[in-house]
C-alpha cells in the first residue's frame, strides 16, 4: 500500500487521473490506505496509529500519536495541508521539494519515476558503503530527501516547507532496579493499546533478545497472535534463529511456521528488489522478502528492533569510550567512522566530507551520553534495520513496534551510564518476568559454538550465488578509492566470484555490485511506470535473465 502526492508539473502519464485533488495537490492512494473525511478535515492514513484508543483526526492528535504511520492531513477551515509521520519517524517518507513543485511518498521510487533528471548522491552512497547507514535526510538520489523524525511538511498557498514539532529532551535518570520495573511497566502498556487493531498479529521471532521479550510481554497481556521465522544460514551455514524461535514459542505455546530458504537465484532477485524498493537504505534484510510470501493476509507485523540500541544500551557494550566523548561532536564522529569498512569515493565526487556530516548529525543532539544512542536509533535503526518492514508495508500490511511506543522509548534512555556496559538489559527485564525464556539460548551468547554442538545443529545445505559481474562495470571501480592490492583483487574476484566467497572478499563485491545496480537504475527511463507501480521492475527481470 501505499500514497503518492504532487504539487505543480512533473513527470506524469497523461492518461492518469488523481483519486482525490485538495488545494491543488494531486493524491494517488491505494487500498488499504484510509481516507478519513470529517467537518472539519480530509485525512489519507497509513499504517497503525492511535491517539488515546481511537484514530487521530487533528494534527495535534497526530503528532501525539503511538504507531507506526504515515499521513496527509488537510484542514478544511485553514486550506492548509500537513504531510508527516509517526513522531519518532519509523515509517518512511521520501519527498522532493523545488521551487514550485513538490512530490512525496512513502516509496522513494514512486518519486524517482516522476522527476525528470536524477542525479547519485555520493555522500549518502558513502555512508552506505563505509557506514551502511545514511545519515540526516539525505537519500542516495541527490533530489530526494527523507523526513526526519519529528519533522512534517506544511503546505499553505501552493508553496511547502518543513516544519519541526519534536525533538528529544533529555530525562530524569533512574537505577537499574526503578528501570527494570518501569520498563516492563510500559511495554506491557504498549502492547495493550494494539490489542484494538483487528488485523491478525504476528511476530517475526529470531534467536535474539529483542523480539523473544516481546513475544513474552504479548503473550502474557491474553494478545492472540502468531509467530515466523525465516531460515537464515547466519554462522557458518547453520541456522541459529529457528531452532531458539521454535524453543520459546514452544514454551510459550504460540503458533510457530518457518518460511524455508529461497534457492539462490531466487535470493539474488530478492536482494535487488530489497534496494529498489527500500531506496538502498539497507544492506541486509533481502531474507524478508522471502518471508511475507507466507503471510497471505493482511496482518500487523510485531517488531522489536528499536530495543536492541534504547533498552540494550548496545553502543554502551560495544564502543564505552564513546562516554568520555559524548560531549564532542568531532570525537564521536571519529569513533564512528573507525568502525567502518574503509570503503570510500575519491575525493572529487564527495561534496562535505564524512567527519562533517557526521559532526553535524551529533550536533543536533543533546550532548550527554544518550548522544550516540539517539544518533545510532535515528540513522542506524530508524533507517537502515526498520526499512526492512516497508516489504510488508508495500504488500498490505501494517507494522507494530511497541519498543517505539512513547512512554517507553523515552523511559528505556533513562538508565544511568553507569549501568548500561556491564550487560544487555533486555535478558535483564526479561529475568523478572520468566528465568526459563530468559535463559534460553541467544544468538548474542558468546558461547554460540557450544549450543550448536550441544543441539547436535547441522550445516544447510545451500547454494551460494556469487556476484554477477555483469553488474560491475568499469566506471565503479574508478569511482572507489582503493590501492593497487584492493583494486587488483577486486578485479580478479569479479571475474572468478567463487573465489570471492571462499576468500572473504565478497562481502566488498557484494556492496560495489549494490552501487552499480542503483547507477544502471537512475539512468534507466521509468516514466512510463504508473504512479504507484509495485511489484518486480523490469530492470531487475533483465539483469537476472542475463
Amino acid at each position: 500500500m501505499s500514497f503518492l502526492g504532487i504539487l505543480g508539473n512533473c513527470n506524469l502519464p497523461e492518461s492518469e487521473v488523481p483519486d482525490r485533488i485538495i488545494g491543488g495537490l494531486k493524491m494517488f492512494y491505494q487500498v488499504p490506505t484510509r481516507m478519513i473525511e470529517g467537518p472539519d478535515s480530509l485525512l489519507f492514513l497509513i499504517g497503525f496509529a492511535l491517539y488515546n484508543g481511537r484514530t487521530p483526526s487533528t494534527i495535534h492528535e497526530l503528532e501525539s500519536s503511538d504507531g507506526t504511520f504515515a499521513y496527509v492531513h488537510c484542514d478544511k477551515h485553514s486550506s492548509a495541508i500537513r504531510v508527516g509521520t509517526d513522531k519518532l519517524g519509523f515509517h518512511s517518507l521520501f519527498y522532493h521539494i523545488s521551487q514550485g513543485k513538490l512530490i512525496f511518498g512513502i516509496l522513494l521510487p514512486h518519486i524517482k519515476y516522476r522527476l525528470n533528471k536524477v542525479s547519485p548522491d555520493f555522500d549518502a552512497w558513502e555512508e552506505v558503503l563505509n557506514l551502511g547507514d545514511v545519515s540526516g535526510s539525505k537519500t542516495v538520489i541527490k533530489e530526494i530527501k527523507r523526513l526526519r523524525e519529528g519533522e512534517r511538511i506544511e503546505i499553505v498557498d501552493g508553496s511547502a516547507k518543513l516544519i519541526t514539532y519534536w525533538s528529544y529532551e533529555p530525562q530524569p535518570l533512574q537505577n537499574i532496579e526503578d528501570y527494570v520495573r518501569q520498563n516492563n511497566e510500559l511495554l506491557l502498556e504498549s502492547v495493550l493499546t494494539s490489542s484494538a487493531s483487528k488485523l491478525p498479529k504476528i511476530m517475526p521471532l529470531t534467536g535474539g533478545h529483542d523480539s523473544r521479550r516481546l513475544a513474552l510481554t504479548v503473550n502474557n497481556a491474553g494478545i492472540k497472535f502468531s509467530s515466523i521465522t525465516q531460515a537464515y544460514p547466519a554462522i557458518q551455514d547453520i541456522d541459529l534463529d529457528t531452532p531458539i524461535a521454535q524453543k520459546t514459542a514452544r514454551i510459550l505455546g504460540i503458533p510457530h511456521m518457518v518460511s524455508p530458504l529461497a534457492d539462490a537465484v531466487q535470493r539474488t532477485k530478492d536482494e535487488l528488489y530489497k534496494d529498489y524498493w527500500l531506496g538502498f537504505e539497507s544492506k541486509d534484510h533481502a531474507w524478508a522478502v522471502n518471508m511475507f510470501r507466507y503471510i497471505s493476509e493482511p496482518s500487523l507485523i510485531y517488531d522489536g528492533m528499536i530495543a536492541d540500541v534504547s533498552v540494550n544500551g548496545h553502543y554502551f557494550v560495544n564502543l564505552p569510550d564513546h562516554v568520555a566523548f559524548c560531549n564532542t561532536p568531532s570525537k564521536l564522529a571519529e569513533l564512528v567512522l573507525n568502525q567502518g569498512t574503509g570503503l570510500s569515493f575519491c575525493d572529487d565526487l564527495i561534496e562535505v566530507p564524512g567527519q562533517e556530516r557526521l559532526m553535524k548529525e551529533f550536533s543536533r543532539f543533546p550532548l550527554d551520553h544518550n548522544n550516540l544512542t539517539l544518533f545510532k536509533l535515528f540513522n542506524h535503526t530508524r533507517r537502515n534495520i526498520a526499512s526492512w518492514l516497508q516489504l510488508f508495508i508495500i504488500n498490505g500490511h501494517n507494522a507494530c513496534l511497541p519498543y517505539g511506543y512513547y512512554p517507553f522509548f523515552m523511559q528505556s534512555l533513562a538508565l544511568e551510564p553507569k549501568c548500561r556496559n556491564r550487560t544487555y538489559h533486555q535478558q535483564t527485564c526479561m529475568l523478572r518476568i520468566s528465568e526459563e525464556i530468559a535463559n534460553l539460548a541467544s544468538t548474542r551468547d558468546d558461547n554460540l559454538k557450544d549450543v550448536i554442538r550441544r543441539w547436535d545443529l547441522k550445516p544447510m545445505k545451500i547454494k551460494h550465488q556469487p556476484i554477477i559481474p555483469d553488474r560491475i562495470d568499469s566506471r565503479i571501480y574508478k569511482m572507489i578509492e582503493h590501492n593497487f592490492f584492493q583494486k587488483m583483487s577486486d578485479h580478479l574476484y569479479a571475474l572468478f566470484p567463487e573465489l570471492g566467497i571462499k576468500n572473504g572478499r565478497n562481502w566488498r563485491l557484494k556492496e560495489l555490485s549494490r552501487l552499480a545496480f542503483f547507477i544502471k537504475w537512475i539512468e534507466t527511463d521509468e516514466s512510463d511506470y504508473k504512479p504507484l507501480f509495485k511489484g518486480v521492475p523490469r530492470l531487475i527481470n533483465e539483469l537476472i535473465e542475463k
